[in-house]
């Protein structure tokens, strides 16, 4: 059965091939689709692919995980994310979007920024051939505006006075920090309801 992870497995590998003509060695990695740690969904900035670098991890293996918003070709499509963590696992480690990364980047076709590449017209052509040889990226792109889902702002605690009910709401923070509040109008410690 042919998974979203094998697709992108195999492509890793048929980027090894390419990696070494530019003179780059790409060792072992493990890919997930998956959101990455940080700024996933937000609407600015957000984050499409991330690389754990293999310097430090259980079997010396890089950690890549894809963005599930992502198709499978385009330009920011879930290839050139791939493409573009696989030079981060290349590289090595702390590197980052630095000078290396940047001649990587004219190298293989990569444009744009180097935090927010793009692939070149040539990569995008390589990509779709990939694609048609590997019979189609087997994912459906997550929509996560969809379906009405409201994002929680705040989640407010609900404290009581045992004595005169009067209540409040409270962040969990302040609740941690400085134990529950005293009521005011009896001085009684109140509780969390």
């Amino acid at each position: 059965m042919k998974t979203r992870e094998s697709y992108l497995t195999r492509a890793v590998n048929d980027f090894r091939k390419r990696f070494a003509q530019h003179g780059y060695e790409l060792g072992e990695v493990h890919v997930s689709v998956g959101f990455p740690s940080k700024r996933a969904t937000t609407k600015t900035h957000t984050c499409i692919g991330e690389c754990w670098h293999g310097e430090g991890q259980t079997g010396g293996k890089a950690h890549i995980f894809i963005s599930p918003k992502l198709d499978a070709t385009g330009p920011q499509g879930a290839l050139a994310t791939l493409w573009h963590e696989c030079a981060h696992a290349a590289l090595p480690a702390g590197t980052g979007h630095g000078a290396p990364f940047k001649r990587f980047m004219k190298a293989t076709g990569l444009e744009g920024k180097a935090t927010a590449t793009t692939a070149g017209a040539g990569l995008v052509a390589y990509f779709q051939r990939l694609d048609e040889k590997f019979k189609g990226y087997p994912h459906d792109v997550i929509n996560v505006g969809a379906g009405g889902r409201k994002k929680q702002t705040t989640r407010l605690i609900k404290c009581e006075c045992q004595s005169c009910e009067y209540i409040i709401r409270t962040t969990r923070t302040p609740l941690m920090h400085y134990g529950p509040p005293i009521c005011p109008g009896c001085n009684e410690v109140m509780t969390e309801a």
